[in-house]
């Protein structure tokens, strides 16, 4: 199943989010909910922290966390972070959001799931991944 988990905003995609919480949930008979937070087509300098992203994810965790427990981030961004200019800052940039995260919202031993793009990716010769990987 690959559904929007933002159906209201027309930049929304789909992810995997759905797929993977359900695949989780049945490999550790648990029940997993998701904090929908993603905007498709954003770049790491609009999650900076303090910024609008930053704040409505900070928000809608603690929102969620008057219920549930939050026991994993699941991050899948950064396709708008492939150029030349900006994905030589990405690590760098996203240790310091989720490190914030991790203060703000006391998930100090949670763990952050970082997913990626396709290596298929790197077939296409135009693309920033494989510039970025395979002509170095």
């Amino acid at each position: 199943m690959y559904c929007p988990v933002n159906p209201d905003r027309v930049t929304s995609g789909i992810n995997l989010s759905e797929s993977f919480a359900d695949l989780y949930s049945k490999e550790h008979d648990v029940e997993v909910g998701i904090i929908p937070c993603a905007d498709g087509g954003t770049c790491l300098d609009q999650w900076c922290v303090g910024g609008l992203l930053f704040d409505h994810a900070c928000y809608m965790a603690e929102l969620a966390s008057r219920t549930s427990t939050i026991a994993a981030v699941l991050w899948h961004q950064g396709e708008s972070d492939c150029s030349d200019e900006r994905w030589p800052l990405y690590e760098e940039k996203l240790s310091v959001i989720m490190e914030t995260l991790r203060k703000k919202l006391g998930l100090h031993d949670v763990p952050f799931l970082l997913g990626g793009l396709g290596d298929f990716l790197a077939d296409f010769q135009g693309s920033p991944v494989f510039k970025n990987n395979y002509e170095k």
